[in-house]
């Protein structure tokens, strides 16, 4: 696992404590056994996913996070690689956040497309797709926000 100064602001955990170890590091108690089995079938099959699942900071404290897994593969698809943006759900204001957000999001998968074709990668997924799935988690966060006295991405 790589990551970067969001990921460790977010969970606690440095890179240097990280790097080369699994994302399970950030799963405990009420993580969700169905999230963890979706992500799994996810990365064995090849497939890009969208989860929201109970992960945990490095001092133990629980968030709510929803994670977008998308492969990345090497031109002659000799590796496959899997990146994922995660976004701390727990609180309603996150919402308004992801959503300022997004603009850069698309931007950073459009260089980040070309800086891998030039190291011969190629991402599976379309950045259009990947915008569109969090303009869609972020259209549904504002209904239950605006419906509901419940968090997004917190059952209630």
């Amino acid at each position: 696992m790589l990551v970067n100064k969001e990921f460790e602001k977010l969970t606690g955990f440095t890179s240097d404590e990280v790097i080369g170890k699994n994302c399970r590091l950030l799963q405990g108690e009420k993580t969700e056994p169905t999230a963890v089995k979706s992500l799994s079938t996810s990365i064995c099959d090849g497939e890009s996913n969208e989860v929201t699942i109970t992960n945990y900071r490095k001092d133990g404290t629980p968030f709510i996070n929803h994670l977008f897994l998308f492969p990345i593969e090497s031109l002659d698809r000799s590796e496959t690689f899997y990146v994922g943006a995660q976004y701390d759900v727990s609180d309603a204001v996150t919402v308004s956040i992801i959503n300022s957000r997004l603009e850069s999001l698309e931007n950073s998968l459009s260089d980040a497309r070309t800086v891998m074709q030039s190291y011969g990668f190629n991402m599976l997924r379309k950045n259009a797709m990947l915008a569109h799935t969090v303009r869609n988690y972020i259209q549904k966060a504002v209904y239950l926000e605006s419906h509901s006295n419940s968090k997004p991405g917190v059952p209630a």
